[in-house]
């Protein structure tokens, strides 16, 4: 749901898309812009007000018969919201992939010194294999 274009008014769809929307709001995953409630519609209610009313009024009527005509309601205006570019990865997002890109960089550290670890233990085991087949032939001459 990161794009304007994601959003289809499928009316079977409609009502996971604005969950998953109103989840990523709440999860600080979106943040919306200021900006909105700069750009006006009809009736001078701007475009946050038409957002935030069309969101409440789904979240007031999710259990009932229209919840899909309120979720295709809500749909438009958070396809506006996106087309007018005042939705943005929120903070929750940018900390998440900060901490994937640690997490990465811990995992390619780890990757660094099990290969060493692995060549280390490779070298002394063709050592140990050299030795068991020096003691191997001793022995086998000793039992001549």
């Amino acid at each position: 749901m990161s794009t304007a274009s994601s959003f289809k008014i499928d009316k079977s769809k409609a009502i996971e898309q604005v969950e998953d929307f109103v989840q990523r709001l709440h999860d600080l995953e979106y943040e919306i812009d200021t900006r909105a409630n700069l750009i006006t519609y009809t009736n001078c209610a701007t475009l946050a007000d038409n957002l935030t009313n069309t969101l409440s009024r789904y979240e007031n009527n999710r259990d009932t018969m229209l919840s899909t005509v309120y979720a295709s309601d809500a749909l438009l205006w958070i396809e506006k919201a996106f087309a007018a570019g005042i939705i943005h990865e929120g903070s929750a997002a940018i900390r998440k992939l900060r901490e994937k890109e640690t997490k990465l960089e811990e995992y390619k550290q780890r990757c660094v010194q099990l290969e060493a670890d692995n060549q280390q233990l490779a070298s002394e085991y063709l050592q140990l294999q050299g030795r068991y087949n020096e003691l191997d032939a001793r022995l086998e001459y000793v039992q001549e």
